[in-house]
């Protein structure tokens, strides 16, 4: 198995790093070029870590160290991880600081903001998650009734939380957001 997905993690990369040869990764970002900041060091993604108080999914640090410390990526790009290097107003130590701090929402305790969408809409990774799934949060939906949303509650993924609404599993895995948002971007936002 490891060596199965050393091959999807090399394949994924090489396809990532083509990606941002491109322009910066992303489909609304690829009318401008905007340098992407340096590789994150070890000793940065170790310092989220602790802040975070959990560990970062293995593939997203390949990322960070590899590609670039944020600004590739759908949406506004990944957040990278706090450094004195680091351009972006926010990183995901930052934004997941920012989330668990709002009055009324119970925030997963292990879900990380990594893209910013605008509109208060993020992509999310479920680190508790063993395929680390991806989870995009909506804070706009959060009056939403049961009844408003077609699919049932038992395929939300925090069905049980005060505003459930609000998160909805995209992608079973973070490989296959990767995988989703290479192919064909417009899909990471159709339901």
């Amino acid at each position: 198995m490891a060596t199965r997905w050393s091959g999807i993690v090399a394949h994924l990369l090489n396809r990532i790093k083509e990606r941002v040869a491109g322009g910066g990764g992303s489909a609304a970002m690829n009318t401008r070029f905007v340098p992407l900041p340096r590789p994150a060091a070890a000793s940065e993604l170790a310092k989220a870590e602790s802040r975070l108080g959990y560990e970062l999914p293995l593939l997203l640090k390949i990322l960070y160290t590899e590609i670039a410390n944020g600004g590739f990526g759908p949406g506004e790009g990944f957040l990278g991880v706090p450094s004195e290097n680091s351009p972006r107003d926010q990183d995901l130590v930052q934004a997941f600081r920012d989330c668990s701090r709002r009055p009324r929402l119970q925030w997963p305790g292990q879900l990380l903001p990594v893209i910013y969408c605008g509109c208060d809409v993020f992509f999310c990774i479920d680190c508790a998650d063993a395929t680390n799934r991806i989870v995009m949060f909506d804070g706009d939906l959060g009056d939403l009734e049961e009844r408003d949303i077609s699919e049932p509650r038992s395929l939300w993924p925090y069905p049980d939380h005060i505003m459930p609404a609000c998160f909805r599993t995209r992608v079973q895995s973070f490989e296959g957001f990767l995988d989703m948002w290479l192919t064909d971007e417009t899909q990471l936002y159709r339901w």
